[in-house]
C-alpha cells in the first residue's frame, strides 16, 4: 500500500469558535503546512475551506490545490454544490469531463496556462504528463461537497467489490488493481493499470465497430442489388426523369442568365443616358459661361467707349472755357482801348 499522509495540523483550527465576524483572518498560507493528502509517488491535496480560513464563509469561495507526479491520476470526482474554475500553473497532462448523463463533454490534453470550466455535478478526472501536473481549482462554495468515483473516499467504497464486478462486468479482482484502496491520488503503478484496462477494453469496442461497419455495408450492398433487380424500367424512367429535371434546370438557369444579361443591358442604357444627359449638361454650362463672358466684353468695351465720350466732351468744354476768357480777354482789351482812345480824343478837344 503507498504510504499516505493525512494533516493533522489543522485540527486546532477546525475546533476553534465560530465568531460573527469572519473576516479577522484574510490570509492562508499553504506553504508552510503539511498538505491534506500525501501520496508517494502520486502527488499532494491540499484544499482551503471556511474550515481554514472562516473568511471564505463571507466570499462564498473555497480553493483547492493539486500536484501530481509524472504519470499519477486524480480519482475521478464530481461536486455536488460548486462550479469550479482551473487553472494549470505549472506542468500538463490531460482532463476528461463527462456531464451528468455520462456523455463525454471535454478530453483533451492541456498545458501551464490552460483554463477550465467545470459545472457541478459533471464527472472530472486528470492525468498527469511526463513533467507532471499541477492546479489550482476555485470553487463557488465555501464547504464544497466533493463525491469520487473511486479510490478509498468513492462513493462505492461501501458496496461489496463483488456487487461493483457484477454490476460493471469486471473480473474479479480487477478492482484493486484499478486503486480500490487508493486515496484521492493514484501513483503512476495504478494510474498504468487503469491504463492498461482502457487499452484492453478498446479491442471489443473496435472489434465491435467493425462489425456494426461490415453490417451497414452489407446493407447497403443488398439495398443496391434489390435497387437493380427490380427492373430496368425503374431505372429507365428515374433515368427519363433525371433527364426531364435536368433539362428544367437548364432551362431555369437559361432563363436567369437570360434575365441576368437584359437587367445588365437595361442598366447599361440607363448608364449611357445619364452620361449624355451629364454631357448636355456640362455643354449648355459651357455655352452659358462663353455667352456671360462675351456679354461682359461687350458690356466693358460700351463701358470704354462711354468713358472715352465723356473725356471727350469734357475735354471739348475746357477748350471752350479756355476760348471764352481768351474772348472775353481781347473784348476788355478792345474796350479799354476805346476808352483811353475816347479819353484822348476828349483831352485834345478841351
Amino acid at each position: 500500500m503507498n504510504e499516505i499522509m493525512y494533516d493533522e495540523a489543522f485540527s486546532a483550527s477546525r475546533d476553534r469558535p465560530a465568531s460573527s465576524f469572519y473576516f479577522e483572518e484574510l490570509k492562508y498560507s499553504t506553504r508552510n503546512e503539511y498538505p491534506d493528502v500525501y501520496v508517494k509517488n502520486g502527488g499532494t491535496f491540499t484544499q482551503v475551506s471556511s474550515q481554514k480560513l472562516p473568511s471564505l464563509r463571507q466570499v462564498g469561495f473555497s480553493v483547492v490545490k493539486v500536484s501530481l507526479d509524472q504519470n499519477a491520476l486524480e480519482a475521478p470526482s464530481f461536486v455536488r454544490n460548486a462550479n469550479q474554475l482551473i487553472y494549470i500553473t505549472q506542468g500538463g497532462g490531460r482532463i476528461q469531463v463527462t456531464s451528468g448523463d455520462g456523455e463525454s463533454v471535454f478530453d483533451e490534453d492541456v498545458e501551464e496556462g490552460t483554463v477550465l470550466v467545470i459545472p457541478k455535478f459533471f464527472p472530472s478526472l486528470k492525468l498527469a504528463g511526463e513533467n507532471g501536473l499541477e492546479y489550482v481549482c476555485l470553487l463557488s462554495s465555501h464547504s464544497p461537497s466533493i463525491a469520487y468515483l473511486a479510490g478509498r473516499n468513492s462513493v462505492y467504497y461501501g458496496v461489496p467489490m463483488r456487487v461493483l464486478e457484477a454490476a460493471f462486468n469486471v473480473d474479479e479482482g480487477e478492482l484493486r488493481e484499478l486503486g480500490r484502496d487508493e486515496e484521492v491520488i493514484f501513483p503512476r503503478s495504478s494510474s498504468a493499470g487503469l491504463r492498461r484496462r482502457g487499452e484492453r477494453e478498446e479491442e471489443p469496442y473496435e472489434r465491435r465497430r467493425r462489425q456494426e461497419e461490415e453490417q451497414r455495408r452489407g446493407c447497403r450492398q443488398g439495398e443496391r442489388e434489390g435497387r437493380s433487380h427490380r427492373g430496368r424500367d425503374d431505372d429507365l424512367e428515374g433515368q427519363n426523369e433525371d433527364q426531364a429535371s435536368e433539362r428544367r434546370h437548364r432551362e431555369q438557369e437559361r432563363q436567369r442568365r437570360h434575365e441576368e444579361e437584359e437587367d445588365a443591358s437595361q442598366r447599361r442604357r440607363r448608364e449611357q443616358e445619364r452620361q449624355r444627359r451629364h454631357e448636355k449638361e456640362e455643354e449648355r454650362r459651357h455655352r452659358g459661361r462663353d455667352d456671360d463672358l462675351e456679354d461682359q466684353n461687350e458690356n466693358q468695351g460700351y463701358e470704354r467707349r462711354g468713358q472715352e465720350h465723356e473725356r471727350q466732351r469734357h475735354e471739348e468744354e475746357e477748350r471752350q472755357r479756355h476760348r471764352g476768357r481768351d474772348d472775353d480777354l481781347g473784348g476788355q482789351n478792345e474796350n479799354q482801348a476805346s476808352e483811353r482812345r475816347r479819353r484822348e480824343q476828349e483831352d485834345e478837344r478841351t
